[in-house]
């Protein structure tokens, strides 16, 4: 455990900061850790925000974007260069922005205002911003770099059922903007996959749909899946574009396999064992292992709330998993990562973040102290540093 009551963690994609936000008494506050130097090596970096409210914020390994307050419509946007020695605060021209997103890269910024979209390049320094008109006239709420940073996705008000993409290259606009048709309802997820194939989105009381990036129509979903979304839906897709995972308020967690093509409709794999109405998700980098946790949003202590680890390689992922021990997350997580190298789970949650090792022998260890025996040597073969099922 770092340290107690944090609110929210988040990453860099490439494992070089963990950023951990808490509440106290006088305020928010934000703390960088060196992961590259080891979390007992050095002490964190607080990250001064001029005592005001933390609204959203965004990490890769060269930058922190930091909108405030929390709850202005509009705000300040607070750009942070990690290079630097200390870290050090850049200014953003222009407008109080509505919207911002980082690529992953750490080479563009984008924000949105009243005027407009805006597109920063600054990976190699900073550039004068390329400018987009948002479509409609509308005002952007939502914004969010692809994860291979190919495209901008954006969700706007009035009209929050709608979804317009740009495609990106290099600081610039590589092509007009495309806007999906629009949804009957509000849109409460929407997630690219990691090989920019595919869209999912979901809106309350609707099926999700899936669109593929690659096709030149998107007045159509290419897949529509048996769901209907409540509220808090999440859809997450897996690393290598091959699993969607879905998950809303008092909802079934499911796995979708799309390398079946349409035919992932007729046969979702149902994930149980979640006792709690909202349930967390996150993938290992390598696509391995999915996991699942219920939320802290209650903040009880309860024996029912569980992280489960769910192996993707094996033929039946559905009763392929390991629990957390409960006692250790009695409060469930609210966030999860796992680390770029795929060793280490990263749990946040009301009584603070931990870091769980996913090597072999400690899952074997797991496994063998919820079983309550030592486990035979074909159930160890399911481990196996290959993966391969036996």
């Amino acid at each position: 455990t770092l340290f107690r009551s944090p609110a929210n963690s988040a990453l860099s994609h490439a494992g070089h900061w963990l950023l951990t936000g808490f509440g106290g008494e006088e305020g928010k506050a934000l703390l960088l850790w060196d992961l590259q130097r080891g979390l007992g090596e050095a002490e964190p970096v607080l990250v001064d925000t001029k005592e005001r409210d933390i609204g959203a914020f965004t990490l890769t390994d060269n930058w922190l974007a930091v909108r405030l307050p929390q709850n202005s419509p509009t705000s300040d946007l607070d750009l942070w260069d990690l290079s630097r020695k200390p870290i050090q605060r850049l200014d953003i021209p222009g407008r109080p922005v509505t919207a911002f997103a980082l690529s992953r890269d750490g080479a563009m910024l984008a924000t949105a205002d009243a005027g407009g979209l805006h597109l920063f390049g600054i990976g190699r320094g900073r550039s004068a911003p390329a400018n987009a008109p948002v479509p409609s006239g509308g005002v952007l709420r939502d914004l969010a770099f692809s994860p291979a940073n190919g495209w901008l996705v954006g969700r706007g008000f009035p009209r929050e059922t709608m979804v317009t993409l740009w495609k990106v290259h290099d600081a610039k606009f590589d092509s007009p903007a495309r806007t999906l048709s629009p949804q009957p309802t509000p849109l409460q997820v929407v997630a690219v996959s990691p090989d920019e194939r595919w869209l999912a989105t979901g809106s309350f009381g609707d099926p999700l749909q899936v669109w593929h990036l690659a096709l030149d129509d998107l007045d159509h979903p290419w897949l529509t899946l048996p769901m209907k979304a409540s509220i808090s839906l999440t859809a997450l897709f897996s690393p290598d574009g091959r699993w969607l995972a879905t998950t809303s308020y008092e909802g079934v967690t499911q796995l979708w396999d799309l390398a079946l093509g349409k035919n992932a409709v007729a046969r979702p794999i149902v994930l149980r064992g979640h006792s709690r109405p909202l349930v967390q998700l996150s993938f290992s980098r390598d696509s391995r292992w999915l996991i699942s946790a219920d939320t802290d949003l209650d903040p009880e202590k309860d024996p029912s709330k569980t992280c489960r680890i769910w192996d993707l390689r094996s033929p039946d992922p559905a009763n392929s998993f390991i629990v957390l021990p409960t006692e250790q997350l009695p409060y469930g997580a609210d966030k999860l990562d796992v680390s770029v190298d795929g060793q280490w789970l990263i749990t946040s949650s009301l009584d603070g973040i931990r870091l769980w090792p996913l090597g072999v022998r400690h899952l074997i260890e797991m496994a063998e102290r919820a079983a309550g025996r030592p486990l035979t040597q074909e159930e160890k073969r399911i481990f196996s540093a290959s993966g391969r099922q036996k």
